[in-house]
């Protein structure tokens, strides 16, 4: 699960462009710019989301249809399917995320954001039996966005871990 659950909060961390996003159609730049600004402005939001418990914010940025790709577990299909993934991760300890983005570019009606994240779970000493271990983490995402009325949601979803799996024994 751990595996899982960093790839997924991954993927939130980018899907927090759900910001409310202008449609420059004057320049593709500064429709690319704009997006920036919001998928930036929603990572720091992950993070706060993240630190607070709150599900359903991170839940949110997902359209109702969205694919997320965790490392090491079957995809999520839609966003119940994430909320309910998230959610005993999410009361069964604390979670300090960021997510940085190295760059986004335009596909077809929406954009395509590459970046790094960084997670460390902390579980508390008062979680429920069979609540995830702490962990650290780090790695690298993709995250396709659309623009869904006057939001930015994410449409599919993946995260990479740059840490070696456990070693067999």
């Amino acid at each position: 699960m751990r595996t899982s659950s960093v790839s997924l909060f991954v993927s939130l961390g980018f899907a927090v462009a759900v910001l409310a996003c202008a449609n420059d159609s004057s320049s593709a730049n500064a429709g690319i710019t704009d997006a920036r600004k919001a998928i930036d402005a929603a990572n720091a939001g992950i993070s706060r989301w993240a630190a607070a418990g709150q599900v359903d914010s991170l839940a949110n940025i997902y359209k109702t249809d969205a694919w997320a790709f965790p490392t090491g577990e079957p995809p999520m299909h839609g966003r119940e399917a994430i909320r309910a993934f998230w959610k005993p991760v999410m009361s069964g300890g604390t979670t300090r995320f960021t997510a940085t983005t190295d760059e986004i570019d335009a596909v077809g009606k929406g954009a395509l954001e590459r970046g790094k994240y960084t997670i460390e779970y902390t579980r508390s000493p008062t979680a429920p039996a069979g609540s995830m271990s702490s962990f650290k983490d780090h790695g690298n995402y993709l995250t396709y966005w659309v623009k869904d009325g006057d939001r930015w949601l994410i449409k599919w979803d993946a995260g990479v871990s740059e840490v070696p799996p456990p070693a067999a024994k």
